[in-house]
C-alpha cells in the first residue's frame, strides 16, 4: 500500500508539474503575443502619427499662405479700390479664423491626451443644454446649420463636465466656416436597460468625409475623448443610410428621469 501511495503521490506531482509547465508556457505565449501586439500597435500609432503630422502641416500651410499672401497685397494697397480691399480683408480674416480654430483644436486634443486638462464633474440637464445650444445657434446669422431636436424627454440629468458637454453640442449644431447649408436632425432616446442616452445627429458638418475637413476630424477626436471618459461611445459614419451621421451614448442619472 505504501508503494501504491508513493506511486500515486508521484503521479500527482508529475501532473502538477505538467500543469505548471503548461500554464507557464501559455503565459509566456500570451506575453509574447502581447508584446507583439504592442509593437504592432506602436507601429500603427507611428504611421497614424506621421500621416496626421503630414495632414496637419498641409492644413496649416493652406490658410497661412492665404493670410500671408493677401496681407502682403493689402500692405501695398495704394493701387487697390475699396471693393478689392474689402474682399481681401475678408479672405484674410476667414483664413486667420480657420487657422486659429485648427491650432486651438490641436492644442486642446494634445492637452486632453496628456492629462493636462481635467474634467470638472457636476450635475447638468442634458436635454435643456442641447435645446439652449440649438436655440442660440438659430439666432446666429452666420451659422450654416439648422438643427431640429427630436425627443420625448423633457429633462434628463447627467453627471458631466458642463463646459465640455456644451462644446460638444456646439460642434454638432454650429458651423460658420462651411460654404454649404446643413439641415440636421438630432434624436435623443433613452436606453433604459443600459441607463444610457442614445444620440443620433444626421447631416452634421462633423460627419463630412473624414479627411475632407481636418478641423472636423480633430473635433471628433476631442468629442470622443470626452464621451469615452464618461462611459459612452462615439462614432462617426459618413456612409450612414440616413445621411452622414454622428452617434454617441451617454450615461444618465437614473434618479433624474423626466418625460412629457
Amino acid at each position: 500500500q505504501n508503494n501504491e501511495a508513493l506511486v500515486y503521490s508521484f503521479g500527482i506531482i508529475v501532473i502538477l508539474l505538467l500543469v505548471i509547465m503548461i500554464i507557464i508556457s501559455i503565459s509566456k505565449s500570451k506575453r509574447l503575443k502581447t508584446l507583439q501586439r504592442i509593437n504592432e500597435v506602436a507601429e500603427e500609432s507611428n504611421q497614424l502619427k506621421n500621416a496626421f503630422i503630414a495632414n496637419m502641416t498641409h492644413e496649416i500651410r493652406t490658410p497661412l499662405n492665404a493670410v500671408v499672401g493677401f496681407a502682403e497685397i493689402l500692405a501695398d494697397a495704394d493701387n487697390l479700390d475699396e471693393e478689392s480691399k474689402s474682399a481681401y480683408n475678408k479672405i484674410v480674416q476667414e483664413n486667420a479664423t480657420q487657422l486659429l480654430d485648427y491650432v486651438n483644436n490641436i492644442l486642446e486634443l494634445s492637452r486632453l491626451e496628456s492629462g493636462k486638462i481635467k474634467y470638472v464633474e457636476g450635475s447638468c440637464d442634458f436635454i435643456g443644454l442641447f435645446r439652449a445650444v440649438i436655440e442660440e445657434a438659430d439666432k446666429n446669422g452666420q451659422n450654416c446649420v439648422h438643427a431640429e431636436l427630436h425627443t420625448d424627454l423633457e429633462k434628463q440629468m447627467v453627471r458631466t463636465d458642463q463646459a465640455r458637454l456644451l462644446s460638444l453640442f456646439e460642434s454638432l449644431a454650429v458651423s460658420t466656416v462651411d460654404t454649404e447649408f446643413y439641415h440636421s436632425d438630432i434624436t435623443v432616446k433613452r436606453v433604459e436597460e443600459k441607463s444610457l442616452l442614445l444620440v443620433t445627429v444626421v447631416n452634421t458638418p462633423l460627419a463630412k468625409e473624414r479627411f475632407e475637413n481636418k478641423t472636423a476630424m480633430i473635433r471628433n477626436e476631442i468629442n470622443a475623448h470626452f464621451i469615452h471618459y464618461f462611459g459612452g461611445y462615439y462614432k462617426v459614419d459618413e456612409q450612414a443610410k440616413q445621411g452622414p451621421s454622428v452617434t454617441f451614448t451617454y450615461p444618465y442619472d437614473v434618479a433624474g428621469l423626466h418625460i412629457h
